[in-house]
């Protein structure tokens, strides 16, 4: 026996748009996408500690050396300033997520 094929209706062909529903975190004011860090540098300092895997020892050293760039001192604080406070702050990435689980009922 053959297997039933069955069709979806037209408002589902590839290519077109189902419906709009926009993310209502995105609408309220206090919504931050790098959440939680403060700016932009932060957010690139600490992204750099882990994709390149700095030991903790590295991350004190280069604190202790200044050498984060003019442009994020001057301008935007780091709030980590050691190996421990950006593993505490990386940390909270894990513990606390912003998502929330949901399901969705497709009726065909």
């Amino acid at each position: 026996m053959l297997p039933v094929t069955r069709y979806l209706p037209a408002t589902y062909e590839v290519g077109k748009i189902i419906g709009i529903r926009p993310l209502k975190d995105l609408q309220l004011l206090e919504f931050n996408p790098i959440s939680p860090f403060q700016n932009a540098c932060e957010y690139k300092v600490a992204r750099f500690f882990h994709k390149s895997k700095t030991s903790l020892t590295n991350i004190d050293q280069f604190f202790k050396e200044n050498l984060l760039p003019e442009d994020c001192s001057r301008t935007q604080e780091v709030c980590f300033k050691s190996g421990h406070t950006w593993r505490k702050k990386m940390r909270t990435m894990v513990d606390q997520p912003y998502w929330q689980k949901s399901t969705v009922d497709f009726h065909l």
